[in-house]
């Protein structure tokens, strides 16, 4: 399959859980506000919940739209073709996973409120503090001028180790061993 339409997949499910992330968020709002009006705890935690993973599903999708977006814009470019010609696709895959890699440090950070919120309620202050580093981190994304040159290597770092690991996957489907 071309790189430019396996991006365009990407992209599809990219909206597809963009949307349906958004669905579960305005499900678990509409149970945390159930849970508020009729006094229920259970309810409330279990809203808050959903809006959590509803946010972290439609920042993930967000993430592989973009990455698809980058994907495609490399495979369409005589330069970017050539590459993925000679390279399997590795350049639009590098491409793409950095689009995924900054989801996961946005849902990193929305993990990490939740994880502090548990900390404080369990009087854990080390879950706590590790709950508000990972909710800091994913901030500073926002803030100009703070952090960029630290969330630049991790979005490479982690791009670079997905790269990796589909290059060693990809030996081993196809059934060449690696000689080192």
């Amino acid at each position: 399959m071309s790189a430019v339409k396996h991006a365009f997949e990407k992209i599809g499910e990219g909206i597809k859980h963009a949307f349906e992330g958004i669905g579960h968020a305005v499900e678990g709002l509409g149970k945390t506000v159930a849970g508020v009006l009729t006094a229920n705890p259970k309810e409330i935690k279990a809203g808050l919940g959903d809006i959590a993973g509803g946010a972290k599903e439609a920042v993930s999708g967000v993430g592989e739209v973009a990455g698809g977006v980058g994907a495609a814009a490399v495979g369409a470019s005589p330069l970017g073709a050539a590459i993925n010609a000679m390279t399997g696709g590795k350049a639009s895959n590098f491409v793409q996973g950095v689009g995924d890699s900054a989801a996961q440090a946005v849902n990193n950070g929305i993990d990490g409120v939740g994880q502090f919120a548990d900390g404080i309620a369990k009087g854990n202050v080390g879950e706590a503090f590790s709950g508000l580093a990972n909710a800091g981190q994913a901030a500073l994304m926002f803030v100009p001028g703070a952090g960029e040159a630290d969330l630049a290597m991790s979005v490479a770092m982690n791009a670079g180790k997905q790269l990796v690991k589909q290059g060693v996957e990809g030996q081993v489907q196809s059934g060449i061993g690696l000689h080192v």
